[in-house]
């Protein structure tokens, strides 16, 4: 028993640490966040039904990569004068993170092997409910938030501008 349990924790560490240099090769701008896996299901109601869940409440207490390697991934937080582009990336970041979760759910199977019987199992279903679905939600509920945001940005950027060439024509017109 002793020795199917470490086996199966040396084995999601070592996914754990592979799946992180990974997720930072991959390319964020390839990913398509307005369509399918990415976008938000009908029954998600954009994000709001991780609001049932208490996800507000929570999302903060788990690990975040973000806050452990702040040189490497980019920040989360929100800020008022970010622009479309900016937000985008954070958006575009959601889709990596959720894919690599998504990864690590699958490259857990071999845990079944690792530890055959009921050990693999109740260490493949630990993997998936606390390693890994957690940040897939957060993921899921953070980028219909985001979205709204980026297209509320998006709305000022444009708004900005036109005032910025109302204002270079009446300055034109006065001189």
């Amino acid at each position: 028993m002793k020795t199917g349990f470490l086996s199966c924790s040396n084995y999601l560490l070592t996914l754990g640490l592979l799946c992180f240099p990974f997720g930072r090769l991959l390319k964020k701008h390839d990913f398509i966040y307005t369509s399918f896996p990415f976008t938000s299901l009908p029954c998600e109601r954009y994000g709001k039904v991780y609001e049932q869940i208490g996800i507000r409440k929570w999302q903060k207490a788990v690990p975040n990569v973000s806050r452990m390697f702040p040189s490497v991934v980019p920040r989360k937080a929100i800020d008022a004068r970010m622009s479309t582009a900016e937000i985008e990336d954070m958006i575009q970041e959601t889709c990596v993170a959720e894919l690599t979760h998504l990864l690590l759910c699958a490259a857990g199977i071999p845990l079944f092997w690792i530890w055959p019987g009921a050990g693999g199992c109740i260490m493949f279903a630990l993997d998936i409910v606390f390693g890994n679905l957690p940040f897939i939600l957060i993921q899921r509920y953070n980028r219909p938030r985001l979205l709204r945001y980026m297209r509320l940005t998006e709305a000022r950027e444009r708004r900005n501008q036109n005032a910025s060439i109302n204002s270079q024509q009446q300055q034109r017109r006065g001189a």
